[in-house]
Parts: structure tokens; sequence; C-alpha cells
């Protein structure tokens, strides 16, 4: 059985305007701001806290990318044929799943010592691997804010943890210039 061919643009409303304009245009600065955060704390990685670096950089790169996803969702969703707009959605909602586990994973490599650091990369990837799944067949925002909101409130917590023991700040968040 074929299927029958679907259009990247819905040809109705190929005369429509920027559906949300200043939701695209805060989306697409933040996309620009994280991908070159990215970019640089990747270069300025280096000694032992090079993994956690690597990590923030990954979660900077994927906030970026479902940034430049959302704001081009946010802006154009009416011009999009519906195949195209769901998989943009998709892209976003994964990428913000992905930069909220990272978070963890860094946070986690920083802050955490063996054998509680294995564990809790295990329950983080675990959290984002049910994460993934359930979005595949659900759309709603509010499944993205139940998966990033305790995240980051656990990303709090360990460095603020951390930083209350040592009173010191988290040593892999300089980038050098």
């Amino acid at each position: 059985e074929s299927f029958p061919h679907t259009p990247l643009y819905n040809v109705d409303t190929l005369s429509a305007t920027i559906s949300e304009p200043m939701t695209l245009l805060t989306d697409l600065l933040l996309a620009g701001l994280a991908l070159t955060l990215s970019v640089r704390l990747r270069r300025s990685a280096a000694g032992h806290d090079r993994y956690a670096a690597a990590w923030w950089s990954v979660a900077l790169f994927a906030t970026g990318i479902a940034a430049l996803a959302g704001g081009i969702w946010h802006g154009f969703f009416e011009w999009f044929s519906p195949p195209v707009a769901g998989a943009l959605w998709r892209v976003t909602v994964w990428s913000i799943g992905v930069a909220s586990c990272a978070m963890l994973l860094a946070t986690v490599q920083a802050r955490v010592a063996l054998p509680w650091r294995r564990l809790l990369r295990a329950l983080a990837i675990a959290q984002f691997t049910i994460y993934a799944l359930w979005m595949t067949l659900h759309h709603e925002f509010v499944w993205v804010i139940l998966d990033y909101a305790p995240a980051m409130l656990v990303v709090l917590a360990l460095h603020g943890w951390a930083f209350w023991r040592s009173r010191s700040p988290p040593r892999c968040t300089r980038a050098s210039s």
C-alpha cells in the first residue's frame, strides 16, 4: 500500500503571517545563545571536570536545538502540514528531554561521589528513556514540564548541597574567554 504525498507546507496558509512573532524571536535568541555557549564550553573543557563540562555542553546544545525547533514551530506552525508540524514538535520536546537529562548527568558527575554517581546516572537515563517513549504518543507540553521541573529541582538541590558543604562554587561552570 502506498502513502499519499504529503506536502511540506500547507498551501492554504502560505499567505499567513508569523503565528507568534515574539515567541519566535525569543526562541531564536535563546537558540543562538545556547548553541554559542555550548561550543565555547566544549572548547574550554579540560582537566578532571571535563566530563561534567561535556555534559553541560550537550545540555546547552540540546537547549539550543529545542529553542530553534520550538521557535520555528511557534512562528510557522500554520504554514506546515500536520506531519511536518508534528515532527518539528517532537524534535522540540525530545531535545528538552535530552537537555534535562544532560544537566542531571553533568551535575551528578560534578557533585556526587561513587557509588551514588552510578545509581543517579542510571536513574537520569531511565527517566529520559521513559520520557522519550511517553512523548512518542503524547504531545501536550505539560509532560515536558513534568519531566523538566523535577530534573531542575534535583540539579538545584545537588549544587546547593555541594555548595553548602564546601562553601565553594561549582568547578566546571567557568568558561574561558
